[in-house]
Protein backbone atom coordinates (compact mmCIF):
# COMPACT_ATOMS: atom_id res chain seq x y z
CA UNK A 1 0.00 0.00 0.00
CA UNK A 2 1.28 3.43 -0.90
CA UNK A 3 1.06 6.37 1.49
CA UNK A 4 -0.13 9.71 0.20
CA UNK A 5 2.83 11.88 1.16
CA UNK A 6 0.52 14.85 0.62
CA UNK A 7 2.07 17.08 3.24
CA UNK A 8 5.51 16.45 1.78
CA UNK A 9 4.33 17.20 -1.73
CA UNK A 10 2.39 20.31 -0.90
CA UNK A 11 5.04 21.60 1.43
CA UNK A 12 7.71 21.25 -1.23
CA UNK A 13 5.50 23.07 -3.70
CA UNK A 14 5.29 25.99 -1.32
CA UNK A 15 1.55 25.64 -0.61
CA UNK A 16 0.16 26.81 2.75
CA UNK A 17 -0.72 24.32 5.47
CA UNK A 18 -4.00 22.49 4.92
CA UNK A 19 -7.01 24.18 6.47
CA UNK A 20 -10.07 22.43 7.82
CA UNK A 21 -12.43 21.16 5.15
CA UNK A 22 -15.95 22.66 5.10
CA UNK A 23 -19.08 21.78 3.15
CA UNK A 24 -21.94 23.95 1.89
CA UNK A 25 -24.98 22.46 0.16
CA UNK A 26 -26.13 25.75 -1.40
CA UNK A 27 -29.16 27.98 -0.98
CA UNK A 28 -32.70 26.69 -0.54
CA UNK A 29 -34.75 26.87 -3.70
CA UNK A 30 -38.25 26.46 -5.07
CA UNK A 31 -39.30 25.31 -8.53
CA UNK A 32 -42.38 24.08 -10.32
CA UNK A 33 -42.78 20.31 -10.48
CA UNK A 34 -41.53 18.42 -12.49
CA UNK A 35 -38.69 20.81 -13.31
CA UNK A 36 -35.19 19.71 -12.26
CA UNK A 37 -33.29 21.53 -9.53
CA UNK A 38 -29.75 22.66 -10.26
CA UNK A 39 -27.80 22.10 -7.05
CA UNK A 40 -24.79 24.24 -6.18
CA UNK A 41 -22.77 22.60 -3.44
CA UNK A 42 -19.23 23.56 -2.61
CA UNK A 43 -16.37 22.26 -0.46
CA UNK A 44 -13.98 24.64 1.21
CA UNK A 45 -10.29 23.74 1.54
CA UNK A 46 -10.83 20.56 -0.42
CA UNK A 47 -7.70 18.59 -1.21
CA UNK A 48 -6.40 18.95 -4.75
CA UNK A 49 -6.22 16.15 -7.28
CA UNK A 50 -2.47 15.65 -7.55
CA UNK A 51 -0.70 12.74 -9.16
CA UNK A 52 2.75 12.08 -10.54
CA UNK A 53 3.74 10.26 -13.68
CA UNK A 54 6.87 10.10 -15.78
CA UNK A 55 8.88 9.29 -18.91
CA UNK A 56 7.33 12.10 -20.93
CA UNK A 57 8.12 13.06 -24.51
CA UNK A 58 10.04 15.95 -26.01
CA UNK A 59 10.41 18.81 -23.48
CA UNK A 60 9.69 16.51 -20.54
CA UNK A 61 11.66 13.51 -21.78
CA UNK A 62 12.64 11.05 -19.01
CA UNK A 63 11.20 13.34 -16.36
CA UNK A 64 9.07 12.88 -13.28
CA UNK A 65 5.96 14.98 -13.93
CA UNK A 66 3.83 16.47 -11.16
CA UNK A 67 0.22 17.18 -12.29
CA UNK A 68 -2.33 19.17 -10.25
CA UNK A 69 -5.85 19.26 -11.67
CA UNK A 70 -6.82 22.80 -12.52
CA UNK A 71 -3.22 23.97 -12.57
CA UNK A 72 -1.77 21.41 -14.97
CA UNK A 73 1.91 20.54 -14.94
CA UNK A 74 3.46 22.08 -11.82
CA UNK A 75 6.86 20.39 -12.04
CA UNK A 76 9.05 18.30 -14.35
CA UNK A 77 12.34 16.94 -13.00
CA UNK A 78 14.62 14.87 -15.27
CA UNK A 79 15.48 11.59 -13.53
CA UNK A 80 19.27 11.23 -13.44
CA UNK A 81 22.08 10.22 -11.11
CA UNK A 82 24.45 12.64 -9.44
CA UNK A 83 26.96 11.92 -12.18
CA UNK A 84 24.40 12.94 -14.83
CA UNK A 85 23.32 9.51 -16.04
CA UNK A 86 19.76 9.92 -17.33
CA UNK A 87 17.37 7.04 -16.88
CA UNK A 88 16.12 6.07 -20.31
CA UNK A 89 12.91 4.41 -19.09
CA UNK A 90 12.02 5.08 -15.46
CA UNK A 91 9.19 2.60 -14.86
CA UNK A 92 6.84 2.85 -11.93
CA UNK A 93 7.33 4.79 -8.72
CA UNK A 94 6.01 3.88 -5.29
CA UNK A 95 6.07 5.69 -1.97
CA UNK A 96 7.58 3.65 0.87
CA UNK A 97 7.40 5.65 4.06
CA UNK A 98 7.91 8.94 2.21
CA UNK A 99 10.77 7.61 0.06
CA UNK A 100 10.06 7.31 -3.65
CA UNK A 101 11.41 4.11 -5.22
CA UNK A 102 11.60 3.37 -8.93
CA UNK A 103 12.80 0.76 -11.36
CA UNK A 104 15.31 1.66 -14.08
CA UNK A 105 14.32 -0.74 -16.85
CA UNK A 106 17.31 -0.06 -19.09
CA UNK A 107 19.86 0.09 -16.26
CA UNK A 108 18.25 -2.89 -14.50
CA UNK A 109 18.43 -1.21 -11.10
CA UNK A 110 16.27 -0.26 -8.14
CA UNK A 111 16.70 3.37 -7.14
CA UNK A 112 15.25 6.15 -5.01
CA UNK A 113 14.42 9.54 -6.47
CA UNK A 114 13.87 13.07 -5.24
CA UNK A 115 10.66 14.06 -7.11
CA UNK A 116 11.49 17.76 -7.02
CA UNK A 117 15.04 17.59 -8.30
CA UNK A 118 14.95 14.26 -10.18
CA UNK A 119 18.15 13.13 -8.37
CA UNK A 120 18.20 9.32 -8.54
CA UNK A 121 20.27 7.16 -6.19
CA UNK A 122 20.69 3.49 -7.20
CA UNK A 123 20.09 0.93 -4.48
CA UNK A 124 22.09 -1.76 -6.30
CA UNK A 125 25.18 -0.20 -7.83
CA UNK A 126 25.42 -2.87 -10.50
CA UNK A 127 22.46 -3.86 -12.60
CA UNK A 128 20.53 -7.06 -12.28
CA UNK A 129 21.59 -9.94 -14.45
CA UNK A 130 20.35 -9.91 -18.01
CA UNK A 131 17.92 -12.63 -16.96
CA UNK A 132 15.77 -9.79 -15.67
CA UNK A 133 15.99 -7.28 -18.47
CA UNK A 134 12.52 -5.73 -18.30
CA UNK A 135 11.72 -5.25 -14.61
CA UNK A 136 8.83 -2.87 -13.99
CA UNK A 137 5.55 -2.57 -12.12
CA UNK A 138 6.70 -2.21 -8.52
CA UNK A 139 4.37 -3.00 -5.59
CA UNK A 140 5.06 -2.81 -1.85
CA UNK A 141 3.66 -4.63 1.18
CA UNK A 142 4.16 -2.15 4.07
CA UNK A 143 3.46 -4.70 6.81
CA UNK A 144 5.88 -7.38 5.61
CA UNK A 145 8.13 -4.82 3.86
CA UNK A 146 7.99 -6.94 0.71
CA UNK A 147 8.79 -5.33 -2.61
CA UNK A 148 7.37 -6.99 -5.73
CA UNK A 149 7.90 -6.49 -9.45
CA UNK A 150 7.13 -8.11 -12.81
CA UNK A 151 9.52 -8.89 -15.61
CA UNK A 152 7.43 -8.08 -18.69
CA UNK A 153 9.49 -10.24 -21.09
CA UNK A 154 9.93 -13.24 -18.77
CA UNK A 155 6.25 -13.15 -17.63
CA UNK A 156 7.60 -13.64 -14.13
CA UNK A 157 6.55 -12.31 -10.72
CA UNK A 158 9.61 -11.13 -8.76
CA UNK A 159 10.56 -10.17 -5.25
CA UNK A 160 13.19 -7.47 -4.61
CA UNK A 161 15.12 -6.91 -1.40
CA UNK A 162 14.44 -3.23 -0.85
CA UNK A 163 17.67 -2.32 0.93
CA UNK A 164 20.04 -4.20 -1.36
CA UNK A 165 18.14 -4.53 -4.62
CA UNK A 166 18.63 -8.30 -4.68
CA UNK A 167 16.03 -9.94 -6.92
CA UNK A 168 14.44 -13.42 -7.02
CA UNK A 169 11.57 -15.19 -8.77
CA UNK A 170 8.24 -16.12 -7.15
CA UNK A 171 6.86 -19.28 -8.66
CA UNK A 172 7.75 -20.24 -12.19
CA UNK A 173 6.17 -18.73 -15.28
CA UNK A 174 2.85 -18.12 -13.58
CA UNK A 175 2.21 -15.15 -15.88
CA UNK A 176 2.70 -17.14 -19.06
CA UNK A 177 -0.08 -16.32 -21.50
CA UNK A 178 -0.40 -12.74 -20.26
CA UNK A 179 1.59 -10.69 -22.75
CA UNK A 180 1.30 -7.15 -21.39
CA UNK A 181 1.41 -7.17 -17.60
CA UNK A 182 2.76 -3.69 -16.99
CA UNK A 183 0.78 -2.83 -13.83
CA UNK A 184 1.18 -4.29 -10.35
CA UNK A 185 -0.19 -3.21 -6.95
CA UNK A 186 -0.40 -4.79 -3.50
CA UNK A 187 -3.76 -4.91 -1.70
CA UNK A 188 -3.04 -5.21 2.00
CA UNK A 189 -6.56 -6.11 3.29
CA UNK A 190 -6.61 -9.26 1.13
CA UNK A 191 -2.83 -9.88 0.97
CA UNK A 192 -3.18 -10.01 -2.81
CA UNK A 193 -1.25 -8.57 -5.71
CA UNK A 194 -3.38 -6.94 -8.41
CA UNK A 195 -2.06 -6.92 -11.96
CA UNK A 196 -3.52 -5.78 -15.27
CA UNK A 197 -2.79 -7.41 -18.61
CA UNK A 198 -3.32 -4.92 -21.44
CA UNK A 199 -3.31 -7.74 -24.01
CA UNK A 200 -6.39 -9.52 -22.60
CA UNK A 201 -7.77 -6.45 -20.74
CA UNK A 202 -8.07 -8.73 -17.75
CA UNK A 203 -7.52 -7.77 -14.10
CA UNK A 204 -5.47 -10.50 -12.40
CA UNK A 205 -5.15 -11.49 -8.74
CA UNK A 206 -1.71 -12.91 -7.81
CA UNK A 207 -0.73 -14.88 -4.74
CA UNK A 208 2.30 -12.97 -3.36
CA UNK A 209 3.85 -16.19 -2.03
CA UNK A 210 3.32 -18.61 -4.92
CA UNK A 211 2.60 -16.33 -7.87
CA UNK A 212 -0.58 -18.28 -8.65
CA UNK A 213 -2.97 -16.29 -10.86
CA UNK A 214 -6.74 -15.88 -10.60
CA UNK A 215 -8.59 -13.95 -13.27
CA UNK A 216 -10.88 -11.11 -12.19
CA UNK A 217 -13.03 -8.65 -14.18
CA UNK A 218 -12.56 -7.62 -17.77
CA UNK A 219 -11.41 -3.99 -17.74
CA UNK A 220 -13.40 -1.91 -20.21
CA UNK A 221 -10.58 0.01 -21.90
CA UNK A 222 -11.30 2.12 -24.96
CA UNK A 223 -9.61 1.53 -28.32
CA UNK A 224 -5.96 2.69 -28.32
CA UNK A 225 -6.01 3.05 -24.53
CA UNK A 226 -4.18 0.93 -21.93
CA UNK A 227 -3.08 1.05 -18.31
CA UNK A 228 0.64 1.54 -17.69
CA UNK A 229 0.53 1.42 -13.90
CA UNK A 230 -2.09 0.97 -11.13
CA UNK A 231 -2.31 2.07 -7.50
CA UNK A 232 -4.74 1.68 -4.62
CA UNK A 233 -5.70 5.00 -3.00
CA UNK A 234 -8.47 5.38 -0.43
CA UNK A 235 -9.62 1.82 -1.08
CA UNK A 236 -10.14 2.43 -4.82
CA UNK A 237 -7.96 1.25 -7.71
CA UNK A 238 -6.54 3.99 -9.94
CA UNK A 239 -4.15 3.90 -12.84
CA UNK A 240 -2.29 5.81 -15.52
CA UNK A 241 -4.69 5.44 -18.46
CA UNK A 242 -2.44 5.98 -21.47
CA UNK A 243 -3.46 6.78 -25.01
CA UNK A 244 -1.75 5.83 -28.27
CA UNK A 245 -1.12 7.84 -31.43
CA UNK A 246 0.36 6.05 -34.44
CA UNK A 247 1.14 3.09 -32.21
CA UNK A 248 3.10 5.11 -29.61
CA UNK A 249 2.06 6.34 -26.16
CA UNK A 250 1.17 10.00 -26.58
CA UNK A 251 -0.88 11.12 -23.55
CA UNK A 252 -2.30 9.86 -20.27
CA UNK A 253 -4.81 10.64 -17.55
CA UNK A 254 -5.69 9.36 -14.10
CA UNK A 255 -8.62 6.93 -14.18
CA UNK A 256 -10.39 4.68 -11.69
CA UNK A 257 -11.17 1.02 -12.34
CA UNK A 258 -14.42 -0.29 -10.86
CA UNK A 259 -13.41 -3.58 -9.25
CA UNK A 260 -16.93 -5.00 -9.54
CA UNK A 261 -17.67 -4.20 -13.18
CA UNK A 262 -14.32 -3.34 -14.77
CA UNK A 263 -15.67 0.05 -15.84
CA UNK A 264 -13.03 2.73 -16.43
CA UNK A 265 -13.92 6.16 -14.99
CA UNK A 266 -11.62 9.06 -15.96
CA UNK A 267 -10.69 11.16 -12.94
CA UNK A 268 -8.29 13.79 -14.21
CA UNK A 269 -8.02 15.73 -17.42
CA UNK A 270 -5.56 14.66 -20.13
CA UNK A 271 -1.82 15.02 -19.49
CA UNK A 272 -0.60 15.71 -23.03
CA UNK A 273 2.65 14.79 -24.76
CA UNK A 274 3.47 12.12 -22.21
CA UNK A 275 4.41 8.47 -22.76
CA UNK A 276 3.84 7.69 -19.11
CA UNK A 277 4.68 4.33 -17.53
CA UNK A 278 4.01 5.32 -13.91
CA UNK A 279 1.19 6.32 -11.59
CA UNK A 280 1.72 7.81 -8.16
CA UNK A 281 -1.41 9.42 -6.67
CA UNK A 282 -0.51 12.00 -4.03
CA UNK A 283 -3.93 13.38 -3.09
CA UNK A 284 -7.53 13.27 -4.23
CA UNK A 285 -10.41 15.58 -3.39
CA UNK A 286 -12.41 14.33 -0.43
CA UNK A 287 -15.32 12.24 -1.79
CA UNK A 288 -18.63 14.07 -1.96
CA UNK A 289 -22.06 12.48 -2.29
CA UNK A 290 -25.62 13.77 -2.47
CA UNK A 291 -28.44 11.89 -0.76
CA UNK A 292 -32.07 12.38 0.19
CA UNK A 293 -32.85 13.13 3.83
CA UNK A 294 -36.62 13.47 3.51
CA UNK A 295 -39.34 14.07 0.97
CA UNK A 296 -42.55 12.57 -0.39
CA UNK A 297 -40.84 10.77 -3.27
CA UNK A 298 -37.51 9.65 -4.65
CA UNK A 299 -34.76 11.91 -6.01
CA UNK A 300 -32.64 11.18 -9.07
CA UNK A 301 -29.27 12.98 -9.20
CA UNK A 302 -27.54 13.41 -12.54
CA UNK A 303 -24.27 12.60 -10.75
CA UNK A 304 -24.54 12.08 -7.01
CA UNK A 305 -20.77 12.48 -6.59
CA UNK A 306 -20.64 15.88 -8.30
CA UNK A 307 -20.90 19.10 -6.31
CA UNK A 308 -23.42 20.72 -8.67
CA UNK A 309 -25.60 18.00 -10.21
CA UNK A 310 -29.19 18.38 -11.30
CA UNK A 311 -31.90 16.66 -9.28
CA UNK A 312 -35.31 15.47 -10.44
CA UNK A 313 -38.17 14.43 -8.18
CA UNK A 314 -40.67 11.59 -8.57
CA UNK A 315 -43.41 13.55 -6.79
CA UNK A 316 -44.01 17.17 -5.81
CA UNK A 317 -43.41 18.34 -2.25
CA UNK A 318 -40.71 19.53 0.13
CA UNK A 319 -37.38 17.69 -0.02
CA UNK A 320 -34.31 17.95 2.19
CA UNK A 321 -31.10 16.95 0.41
CA UNK A 322 -27.74 16.35 2.04
CA UNK A 323 -24.24 16.89 0.69
CA UNK A 324 -21.82 14.65 2.57
CA UNK A 325 -18.05 15.01 2.29
CA UNK A 326 -15.90 12.22 3.72
CA UNK A 327 -12.66 13.38 5.31
CA UNK A 328 -9.96 11.58 7.21
CA UNK A 329 -11.49 12.78 10.48
CA UNK A 330 -15.07 11.86 9.63
CA UNK A 331 -18.04 12.92 7.54
CA UNK A 332 -19.13 16.53 7.08
CA UNK A 333 -22.77 17.14 6.14
CA UNK A 334 -24.80 20.16 5.05
CA UNK A 335 -28.40 20.19 3.82
CA UNK A 336 -30.50 22.20 1.40
CA UNK A 337 -34.29 22.36 1.10
CA UNK A 338 -35.87 22.15 -2.33
CA UNK A 339 -39.58 22.81 -2.81
CA UNK A 340 -40.88 21.02 -5.90
CA UNK A 341 -44.18 22.87 -6.21
CA UNK A 342 -46.96 20.79 -7.70
CA UNK A 343 -49.50 23.58 -7.15
CA UNK A 344 -47.79 26.75 -8.38
CA UNK A 345 -51.07 28.67 -8.55
CA UNK A 346 -52.00 27.74 -4.97
CA UNK A 347 -49.99 29.73 -2.40
CA UNK A 348 -51.00 27.35 0.38
CA UNK A 349 -50.04 23.99 -1.13
CA UNK A 350 -47.10 22.42 -2.92
CA UNK A 351 -48.74 19.02 -3.34
CA UNK A 352 -52.19 18.27 -4.74
CA UNK A 353 -52.84 15.87 -1.87
CA UNK A 354 -56.26 14.27 -1.59
CA UNK A 355 -58.18 17.41 -2.49
CA UNK A 356 -56.18 18.78 -5.42
CA UNK A 357 -54.64 22.19 -5.95
CA UNK A 358 -56.76 25.10 -4.76
CA UNK A 359 -58.60 23.03 -2.14
CA UNK A 360 -57.16 22.81 1.39
CA UNK A 361 -56.71 19.33 2.81
CA UNK A 362 -58.72 20.28 5.90
CA UNK A 363 -59.82 17.53 8.29
CA UNK A 364 -62.47 19.16 10.47
CA UNK A 365 -63.36 16.02 12.44
CA UNK A 366 -59.74 14.82 12.81
CA UNK A 367 -60.47 11.34 11.49
CA UNK A 368 -57.53 11.38 9.01
CA UNK A 369 -59.95 11.71 6.08
CA UNK A 370 -59.83 15.18 4.45
CA UNK A 371 -63.14 17.00 4.26
CA UNK A 372 -63.04 17.03 0.46
CA UNK A 373 -63.47 13.24 0.35
CA UNK A 374 -65.05 12.67 3.79
CA UNK A 375 -68.64 11.44 3.53
CA UNK A 376 -69.24 12.93 6.95
CA UNK A 377 -66.79 15.83 7.46
CA UNK A 378 -68.38 17.04 10.70
CA UNK A 379 -68.20 13.74 12.63
CA UNK A 380 -65.23 11.38 12.89
CA UNK A 381 -65.83 8.24 10.81
CA UNK A 382 -62.56 6.63 9.81
CA UNK A 383 -64.37 3.62 8.29
CA UNK A 384 -66.48 5.92 6.04
CA UNK A 385 -69.50 3.61 6.39
CA UNK A 386 -72.38 4.37 3.99
CA UNK A 387 -75.01 1.64 4.18
CA UNK A 388 -77.41 3.19 1.67
CA UNK A 389 -74.60 4.17 -0.71
CA UNK A 390 -75.87 7.72 -1.14
CA UNK A 391 -72.51 9.40 -0.54
CA UNK A 392 -73.43 10.53 2.97
CA UNK A 393 -71.73 8.69 5.81
CA UNK A 394 -73.93 6.75 8.21
CA UNK A 395 -72.82 8.89 11.15
CA UNK A 396 -74.20 11.99 9.40
CA UNK A 397 -77.07 10.51 7.36
CA UNK A 398 -80.55 11.62 8.54
CA UNK A 399 -81.93 8.51 6.87
CA UNK A 400 -79.13 5.89 6.80
CA UNK A 401 -81.34 3.05 5.56
CA UNK A 402 -82.66 4.79 2.41
CA UNK A 403 -80.53 6.67 -0.13
CA UNK A 404 -81.09 10.41 0.20
CA UNK A 405 -78.02 12.27 -0.98
CA UNK A 406 -79.83 15.60 -0.67
CA UNK A 407 -80.52 14.95 3.04
CA UNK A 408 -83.85 16.77 2.67
CA UNK A 409 -85.54 17.48 6.01
CA UNK A 410 -88.13 20.11 5.23
CA UNK A 411 -89.54 20.29 8.77
CA UNK A 412 -86.08 20.38 10.40
CA UNK A 413 -86.79 17.61 12.88
CA UNK A 414 -83.58 15.65 12.12
CA UNK A 415 -85.40 12.85 10.30
CA UNK A 416 -84.95 12.79 6.52
CA UNK A 417 -88.04 13.31 4.39
CA UNK A 418 -87.64 9.93 2.66
CA UNK A 419 -87.68 8.14 6.01
CA UNK A 420 -90.71 10.07 7.24
CA UNK A 421 -92.60 9.33 4.04
CA UNK A 422 -91.63 5.66 4.25
CA UNK A 423 -92.82 5.42 7.85
CA UNK A 424 -96.11 7.20 7.16
CA UNK A 425 -95.41 10.05 9.55
CA UNK A 426 -95.62 12.36 6.51
CA UNK A 427 -97.85 12.14 3.41
CA UNK A 428 -97.16 12.98 -0.24
CA UNK A 429 -100.49 13.02 -2.07
CA UNK A 430 -99.01 14.45 -5.25
CA UNK A 431 -96.24 11.82 -5.17
CA UNK A 432 -93.41 14.26 -5.85
CA UNK A 433 -91.21 13.09 -2.99
CA UNK A 434 -91.83 16.17 -0.83
CA UNK A 435 -93.99 15.87 2.28
CA UNK A 436 -97.21 17.76 1.67
CA UNK A 437 -96.81 19.61 4.97
CA UNK A 438 -93.60 21.18 3.69
CA UNK A 439 -94.21 21.54 0.00
CA UNK A 440 -93.62 24.91 -1.56
CA UNK A 441 -95.79 25.22 -4.66
CA UNK A 442 -94.85 27.81 -7.23
CA UNK A 443 -98.39 27.91 -8.56
CA UNK A 444 -99.44 28.24 -12.16
CA UNK A 445 -99.15 31.76 -13.61
CA UNK A 446 -101.72 32.92 -16.19
CA UNK A 447 -103.18 36.15 -17.58
CA UNK A 448 -99.87 37.98 -17.77
CA UNK A 449 -99.73 41.45 -19.19
CA UNK A 450 -97.04 40.54 -21.71
CA UNK A 451 -99.43 40.22 -24.63
CA UNK A 452 -99.98 36.49 -24.23
CA UNK A 453 -103.46 37.15 -22.76
CA UNK A 454 -105.88 39.96 -23.58
CA UNK A 455 -104.25 43.25 -24.70
CA UNK A 456 -103.36 45.71 -21.97
CA UNK A 457 -105.70 48.77 -22.06
CA UNK A 458 -103.29 51.37 -23.44
CA UNK A 459 -100.64 49.07 -24.85
CA UNK A 460 -98.93 49.22 -21.43
CA UNK A 461 -97.56 45.72 -21.70
CA UNK A 462 -95.49 44.22 -18.91
CA UNK A 463 -93.01 41.35 -18.89
CA UNK A 464 -93.81 37.63 -18.76
CA UNK A 465 -95.15 36.55 -15.37
CA UNK A 466 -96.34 40.05 -14.33
CA UNK A 467 -99.36 42.28 -14.93
CA UNK A 468 -99.73 45.22 -17.31
CA UNK A 469 -97.23 48.00 -16.79
CA UNK A 470 -98.00 50.53 -14.04
CA UNK A 471 -96.68 53.99 -13.19
CA UNK A 472 -93.27 52.49 -12.22
CA UNK A 473 -92.74 51.29 -15.79
CA UNK A 474 -93.09 47.60 -14.92
CA UNK A 475 -96.01 45.35 -14.09
CA UNK A 476 -96.80 44.13 -10.57
CA UNK A 477 -95.96 40.46 -9.96
CA UNK A 478 -97.81 37.85 -7.84
CA UNK A 479 -95.90 34.73 -6.75
CA UNK A 480 -96.38 31.75 -4.43
CA UNK A 481 -93.61 31.38 -1.88
CA UNK A 482 -95.33 28.94 0.44
CA UNK A 483 -96.98 25.55 0.31
CA UNK A 484 -100.46 24.33 -0.53
CA UNK A 485 -101.36 22.25 2.52
CA UNK A 486 -104.85 22.87 3.92
CA UNK A 487 -104.04 21.39 7.32
CA UNK A 488 -100.84 23.39 7.64
CA UNK A 489 -102.42 26.49 6.03
CA UNK A 490 -98.94 27.19 4.69
CA UNK A 491 -99.83 28.89 1.42
CA UNK A 492 -98.12 32.27 1.18
CA UNK A 493 -98.51 34.70 -1.69
CA UNK A 494 -96.14 37.59 -2.32
CA UNK A 495 -96.78 40.63 -4.49
CA UNK A 496 -93.94 42.89 -5.70
CA UNK A 497 -93.37 45.82 -8.09
CA UNK A 498 -96.40 47.81 -6.85
CA UNK A 499 -96.16 51.59 -7.01
CA UNK A 500 -94.74 52.80 -3.65
CA UNK A 501 -97.16 53.31 -0.79
CA UNK A 502 -100.23 52.04 -2.64
CA UNK A 503 -102.85 49.67 -1.25
CA UNK A 504 -104.01 46.45 -2.79
CA UNK A 505 -106.55 43.70 -2.29
CA UNK A 506 -105.80 40.00 -2.77
CA UNK A 507 -108.86 38.19 -3.99
CA UNK A 508 -109.58 34.73 -5.23
CA UNK A 509 -111.95 33.28 -7.78
CA UNK A 510 -113.15 29.89 -8.77
CA UNK A 511 -112.92 30.50 -12.54
CA UNK A 512 -110.30 31.92 -14.89
CA UNK A 513 -111.99 34.80 -16.78
CA UNK A 514 -112.20 34.35 -20.54
CA UNK A 515 -110.37 31.03 -20.27
CA UNK A 516 -107.44 32.69 -18.57
CA UNK A 517 -107.05 35.55 -21.07
CA UNK A 518 -108.85 38.03 -18.77
CA UNK A 519 -110.38 41.28 -19.83
CA UNK A 520 -109.36 44.93 -19.71
CA UNK A 521 -110.32 46.86 -16.58
CA UNK A 522 -108.67 50.07 -15.47
CA UNK A 523 -105.01 50.01 -16.49
CA UNK A 524 -104.80 46.22 -16.34
CA UNK A 525 -106.51 42.89 -16.91
CA UNK A 526 -109.11 41.38 -14.60
CA UNK A 527 -108.41 37.65 -14.72
CA UNK A 528 -110.85 36.01 -12.21
CA UNK A 529 -114.53 35.15 -12.40
CA UNK A 530 -117.04 32.83 -10.75
CA UNK A 531 -117.21 32.60 -6.97
CA UNK A 532 -115.00 35.30 -5.45
CA UNK A 533 -113.55 36.00 -2.05
CA UNK A 534 -111.64 39.13 -1.06
CA UNK A 535 -108.98 39.32 1.61
CA UNK A 536 -108.29 42.41 3.72
CA UNK A 537 -106.65 45.45 2.13
CA UNK A 538 -102.87 45.58 2.46
CA UNK A 539 -100.37 48.41 2.01
CA UNK A 540 -97.39 47.97 -0.30
CA UNK A 541 -95.30 50.55 1.53
CA UNK A 542 -92.18 52.13 0.16
CA UNK A 543 -90.94 48.82 -1.28
CA UNK A 544 -94.14 48.26 -3.22
CA UNK A 545 -94.61 44.74 -1.86
CA UNK A 546 -96.59 42.74 0.69
CA UNK A 547 -97.23 39.10 1.57
CA UNK A 548 -100.53 37.40 2.36
CA UNK A 549 -100.80 34.14 4.24
CA UNK A 550 -103.56 32.35 6.18
CA UNK A 551 -105.48 31.80 2.98
CA UNK A 552 -107.30 28.70 4.20
CA UNK A 553 -108.44 30.38 7.39
CA UNK A 554 -109.43 33.53 5.53
CA UNK A 555 -111.40 31.76 2.80
CA UNK A 556 -114.44 31.09 5.04
CA UNK A 557 -114.22 27.40 4.30
CA UNK A 558 -113.96 27.73 0.54
CA UNK A 559 -110.42 26.36 0.30
CA UNK A 560 -110.43 22.61 0.92
CA UNK A 561 -108.11 19.77 -0.03
CA UNK A 562 -108.39 18.87 -3.68
CA UNK A 563 -109.72 22.28 -4.82
CA UNK A 564 -108.00 24.72 -7.14
CA UNK A 565 -108.38 28.50 -6.65
CA UNK A 566 -107.13 31.43 -8.66
CA UNK A 567 -105.64 34.56 -7.11
CA UNK A 568 -104.92 38.11 -8.23
CA UNK A 569 -104.17 41.48 -6.61
CA UNK A 570 -106.18 44.57 -7.52
CA UNK A 571 -104.29 47.74 -6.57
CA UNK A 572 -104.41 51.52 -6.78
CA UNK A 573 -102.07 53.53 -9.00
CA UNK A 574 -101.53 57.15 -10.07
CA UNK A 575 -102.64 58.80 -13.29
CA UNK A 576 -100.17 56.87 -15.40
CA UNK A 577 -100.11 55.08 -17.69
CA UNK A 578 -103.77 54.91 -18.75
CA UNK A 579 -105.30 57.32 -16.25
CA UNK A 580 -107.75 54.96 -14.46
CA UNK A 581 -105.73 54.96 -11.21
CA UNK A 582 -106.19 51.18 -10.78
CA UNK A 583 -104.36 48.09 -12.10
CA UNK A 584 -103.98 44.33 -11.62
CA UNK A 585 -101.12 41.86 -11.14
CA UNK A 586 -100.86 38.67 -13.12
CA UNK A 587 -103.06 35.80 -11.88
CA UNK A 588 -101.94 32.61 -10.13
CA UNK A 589 -103.59 29.20 -9.66
CA UNK A 590 -102.99 26.99 -6.61
CA UNK A 591 -104.18 23.38 -6.13
CA UNK A 592 -104.53 22.55 -2.45
CA UNK A 593 -103.60 19.30 -0.70
CA UNK A 594 -104.63 18.03 2.75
Amino acid sequence: MRTSGLLLALGALGAPALAQVSVYAGVDQALNYPSAAQLSGSVGNRAPLEWWTGDGNNATENALLRWVEGSGLVGAAVVQTASGTIFGWPSDWIDVGGVIYGSDVMGRRLYTVNPFTGLATPVNATGWSTTWSNVMSLAHDPVGDRLFAVDLLRKQLLKIQRTTGAISAIGSGTLAGYQQVKSLEYHQPSDTLYALDNYTSRLLLLNPTTGAVTQSVLVQMAVNRQFEDIQFFGGELYGSYAGKLNGNLDFTQLARIDLATGAVIPVSSIVPDCSAHTCLVRSLPEPAAWSTVSGPGSVMFSDASALAPSATFSAPGVYVLALTVTTGSGALVDTVTVVSDGCPSDPNKVEAGSCGCGVPDVDTDFDSVPDCIDNCPSLANVAQGDADVDGVGDTCDNCPAVANASQSDCDGDGAGDVCELASGSQVDLNANGIPDSCEVVAGSVFCSGDGSAAPCPCANFGAAGEGCSNSTGVGARLESIGGASVSADNALLFVTQLPPNKSGILYMGSVQKNGGAGGALGDGLRCLAGLNRRFPVAQGGASGSFARGGLVAGSSGLITAGTTWHFQVWYRDGAQPCGSQQNFTNALSLSFVP
